[in-house]
């Protein structure tokens, strides 16, 4: 007993080289495993990339042979910067808004009247404290 309360902090190097034994055994068998899934789910992701590239080029061959043409939007950058301006008004909560139009959510009325005359409002809707307003851009501002 003696010796027990004199070496009580001591660790054998047997039960210590034990330990971590186990431990790397321990992290090889979820090497393994995770070896073992990747090869099960290589094919399924080869075939999913396979497919993939038939389709894009599928789609390149069909878009060349077809003559279809891409429209591309114009958004006039005097737009983008009336949305802002409006967007950052005092009581806006929050916006939601693409090229003809959106919805603003406010807290007070009182916002409506510092909202651009550049903007148009729709529609107005009550949402419990807050009001939903749909928007669109004012066509004959220029």
């Amino acid at each position: 007993m003696k010796k027990y309360i004199r070496n009580q902090n001591f660790i054998p190097k047997k039960f210590y080289d034990l330990k971590i034994q186990k431990e790397e055994e321990y992290i090889n068998k979820i090497k393994f495993l995770f070896i073992i899934l990747n090869l099960i789910l290589l094919p399924m992701t080869l075939k999913n990339i396979s497919i993939f590239k038939e389709n894009k080029s599928n789609l390149e061959i069909n878009t060349q042979f077809s003559g279809i043409k891409v429209e591309e939007s114009n958004i006039s950058g005097d737009d983008i910067i009336t949305w802002i301006n409006n967007i950052f008004v005092e009581h806006v909560e929050s916006a939601c808004v693409d090229k003809y139009g959106g919805e603003f959510k406010i807290n007070k009325m009182e916002s409506l009247q510092k909202i651009s005359d550049d903007i148009n409002i729709k529609n107005i809707n009550n949402d419990n404290t807050n009001y939903i307003l749909g928007v669109e851009l004012n066509n004959e501002r220029k």
